[in-house]
């Protein structure tokens, strides 16, 4: 597993703004199921 070299402490309360360089690591993507009268979107876990 990369180091992302990223730090975030989770004992504050607030919001998280995390942007890194998608296309030079895998991520786990999910496929959309929305049906398709709808926006295409997906998810990252």
């Amino acid at each position: 597993m990369p180091d992302y070299h990223f730090c975030i402490d989770f004992k504050e309360q607030g919001l998280v703004k995390m942007i890194w360089a998608a296309r030079s690591y895998k991520h786990c993507t999910l496929p959309s199921v929305e049906p398709k009268q709808y926006t295409q979107m997906a998810m990252l876990l």
